[in-house]
């Protein structure tokens, strides 16, 4: 906390703030704290805290609401993207929006998960700037009041935990940031190579067309329900919305060795294909395909789609699928 006290100043609040509320990887509660302990010693005052804290929050909430009403769900996969799973994700804040409608921004920057997306959800719900205005507002000052409120009713223990803690610093940082790097690190090395490997290995839609009409063993797997704004969308014949949280959660994964896996999506660059495959390859599932284009380019080549797609139950068994 030494750290923060010693930086906090009124514009380093409001930045800090601004770009904690634009998704920028930035604490700005430690900030908060800082600038409530802050006020007990007279450095700074409550009153321009919280003003600067609710503008900066009102600042990037509205930017968001701005963006969700014109670009609607891309903006929510881009916000969700790197999440377990996205697509869940953006459903439950979906569920707690339409149940609590604006009222759930009075809470939302309590939530990291609803923090994120409930801004532009707003904007797509058609929901008038005043009326988002009013409740981001409230819950703005209820969430700067409470950590502000919190650093300055304990700036004394704030700042004597921040000296033990500064003369472990150089360990602490040490033990938690070399793990992190190096996680980081070979998730990205793992990532690149399955990227380059399915650039590599596409299969063009008139192929896979050709290899439906003869019967071959191939498993085709669409990925539009695990992404936002496909609910009900038409698929490729014969393919297989398989419930991927299953494959994800589960300890032991096996396909059998002859069959082919042709993956399709609907993102950008076959991001959730590319995500699906490295978690299938760590499952020992080697013959992976994406179809070159994903849906679009299915369609666009005049290839019949349809909405009666084989269930996970039917593609387990028909393709003697172990998940357990």
């Amino acid at each position: 906390m030494n750290h923060y006290l010693l930086l906090t100043t009124y514009p380093v609040l409001f930045f800090a703030v601004l770009a904690n509320q634009l998704s920028m990887p930035v604490p700005g509660v430690f900030f908060l704290l800082a600038a409530g302990a802050l006020c007990h010693t007279g450095q700074l005052g409550l009153p321009a805290v919280l003003a600067l804290a609710i503008g900066a929050c009102l600042l990037g909430d509205t930017a968001w609401f701005l963006i969700g009403r014109k670009h609607g769900g891309r903006v929510l996969r881009f916000l969700a993207a790197f999440s377990a799973d996205p697509n869940e994700q953006i459903r439950k804040t979906k569920r707690t929006f339409e149940k609590y409608g604006l009222r759930c921004l009075l809470i939302a920057k309590f939530v990291p998960g609803i923090n994120a997306v409930a801004p532009p959800l707003a904007g797509m719900s058609g929901s008038s700037i005043s009326r988002f205005l009013v409740y981001d507002s409230a819950g703005s000052a209820i969430w700067a009041a409470t950590y502000a409120g919190v650093g300055l009713v304990f700036s004394r223990q704030l700042n004597g935990i921040a000296v033990e803690v500064s003369r472990f610093a150089g360990f602490i940082a040490a033990a938690l940031g070399i793990p992190l790097a190096v996680y980081m690190i070979l998730t990205v090395l793992k990532f690149i190579p399955v990227s380059r490997s399915l650039r590599l290995h596409r299969i063009e839609p008139g192929r896979l067309w050709q290899k439906i009409n003869s019967g071959e063993k191939v498993l085709i797997l669409d990925l539009l329900s695990y992404e936002e704004g496909t609910e009900g969308a038409q698929g490729v014949p014969t393919s297989v919305r398989l419930d991927l949280s299953r494959v994800r959660e589960a300890r032991h994964v096996l396909f059998p060795s002859d069959l082919d896996i042709v993956l399709y999506c609907a993102s950008p660059g076959h991001f959730r294909s590319c995500r699906v495959a490295l978690n299938l390859k760590r499952h020992g599932v080697r013959n992976i395909e994406v179809l070159a284009g994903g849906l679009n380019a299915w369609r666009d080549q005049g290839f019949p789609v349809t909405h009666n797609l084989v269930s996970s139950e039917e593609a387990i068994m028909r393709y003697k699928i172990q998940i357990t």
